[in-house]
């Protein structure tokens, strides 16, 4: 049957008021299939799918199309481009993207030139993604000073291959373009180190700046200096004005001042410190339109209950994550610090969790060296307090056999369960005993879970494997 704008005497959806055609078209919502099913109905959705088709285009879809006009034509309707590596061969060769608005590359055997040339012929870049990247492109990239830098709005720099310590020198060049994006609306960086305090008072001073991600350490001395710097920066009082999302790594000297005065506009927090968590509790409790939420500490660290207390005060969160973070690759484990929390009882987690009704993902990984005396009771709380809770992380050791006292309680909408350990009451069952317990376990837990996808422990004894997977085997 061949193609036609609409059909003969039946109106064309072109003729509709574009709000109409906007809600028929967000029924759609981008699938490939519907796409195609419905581009015979008229000119307007035929227009309309084809641009959706190739709004976000890949290599690998421009290299099906023959003929350099053809591949030219549907060029000019890419405005977010994937490539995965070497942009510089045949393929685009004398092809233009005038409508390119957001570039993700990968790698790739380029070189600096090859990068600059392909990148400055982006008249309309708003977004660029630069992963996996050789440091002579990554110097050539913080070298770049002409027109793109200022009008970028989305900045990602991630996964340097051999760039994770950076030369003073190359400090100072990655700190100049970082200046030189005055209109950035994201940025997310790996390596903080190396940062200078008049580059990250640039960034806090912009009004532009809704999302932060320094993947990388901000030392103590670099604080200090922005502190300073800050204090006499009287036309913006107080750092990051429009921020949304902030995440960082540092002392907590560093962090608090870089969250000293932050907005009402900041809705996710995630940080990374090593010192005293203590300090840095009460500055986030003043926090409170806080959504989400990622604190991971030193495991030489303690967490004591008045940090908890103050993290209560944050009644709007939905995702909150609190961990103490395991040693990497520790051999000798005499310095580690078993902590002994005796205030974390049945009747104190009851109360706190009390105070997140909204509460969607919640991890307490507080301490995996001693064990922690909550009972069933918690889950009871849980049910009661957070009805919305779709992932949960209880990273310490968990009775199963007491669970069956909660009768008919179940989370409505759990998809995804992590425990630390599984209380073991006989190590020497046999593993036909094990594997019978485990299903019975299984059963239990979908009574209790019905919508759960996921279940996982830390632990990886013999009873803990036989309920993993006695639980994917039921999946």
């Amino acid at each position: 049957m061949a193609l036609s704008s609409q059909r003969e005497g039946a109106p064309g959806l072109d003729s509709l008021p574009p709000e109409l055609q906007q809600d028929t078209f967000s029924y759609l919502d981008g699938d490939d299939a519907s796409l195609f099913a419905v581009i015979q109905v008229s000119k307007a959705f035929h227009n309309f799918c084809i641009g959706m088709l190739w709004r976000k285009s890949t290599r690998k879809r421009l290299d099906r199309i023959l003929g350099s006009d053809r591949r030219q034509n549907y060029a000019n309707l890419v405005y977010d481009l994937d490539l995965n590596h070497d942009p510089s061969s045949g393929l685009l060769d004398g092809i233009e993207f005038p409508s390119l608005n957001s570039l993700t590359f990968r790698g790739g055997p380029l070189t600096r030139s090859q990068f600059a040339a392909f990148v400055h012929s982006f008249p309309k870049l708003r977004c660029l993604r630069l992963h996996s990247l050789e440091k002579d492109i990554m110097d050539e990239t913080f070298a770049w000073t002409g027109a793109p830098p200022a009008q970028l709005e989305e900045l990602l720099l991630t996964g340097y291959v051999d760039y994770p310590f950076l030369t003073v020198g190359r400090s100072m060049i990655r700190n100049k373009f970082l200046e030189h994006c005055t209109g950035l609306r994201k940025l997310h960086l790996d390596g903080g180190e190396g940062l200078s305090a008049e580059t990250l008072t640039q960034l806090s001073c912009r009004n532009s700046l809704e999302v932060l991600y320094i993947d990388g350490w901000l030392s103590d001395y670099v604080g200090g200096q922005l502190q300073a710097q800050l204090l006499f920066a009287s036309s913006r009082p107080h750092p990051f004005p429009s921020i949304r999302t902030l995440s960082l790594q540092g002392l907590s000297s560093t962090v608090i001042t870089l969250l000293s005065g932050a907005p009402s506009t900041l809705l996710d927090l995630g940080l990374k410190v090593d010192d005293d968590i203590h300090s840095i509790c009460p500055t986030i409790s003043s926090l409170p339109n806080l959504v989400r939420l990622s604190i991971s500490f030193d495991f030489q660290r303690e967490l004591l209950r008045e940090d908890l207390d103050l993290i209560s005060n944050l009644s709007k969160l939905e995702k909150c994550h609190i961990e103490r973070r395991e040693p990497e690759h520790l051999v000798d484990r005499s310095h580690i610090v078993f902590l002994d929390v005796p205030w974390l009882t049945d009747e104190y987690f009851e109360s706190w969790i009390a105070k997140f009704p909204q509460m969607r993902d919640l991890c307490l990984a507080l301490n995996k060296f001693t064990p922690i005396t909550l009972t069933q009771s918690c889950l009871q709380s849980l049910i009661k307090s957070c009805p919305l809770l779709k992932k949960c992380q209880l990273l310490w050791e968990h009775d199963l056999d007491t669970w069956r006292s909660l009768g008919t309680l179940c989370f409505n909408k759990l998809e995804i369960l992590h425990l630390g350990r599984v209380k073991d009451h006989d190590p020497d069952r046999s593993q036909v005993v094990i594997n019978d317990i485990a299903l019975r376990d299984v059963k239990m837990i979908r009574t209790l879970a019905p919508e759960l996808k996921v279940l996982s422990i830390k632990s990886e004894r013999l009873h803990e494997r036989s309920l993993t997977v006695a639980f994917r085997a039921g999946t």
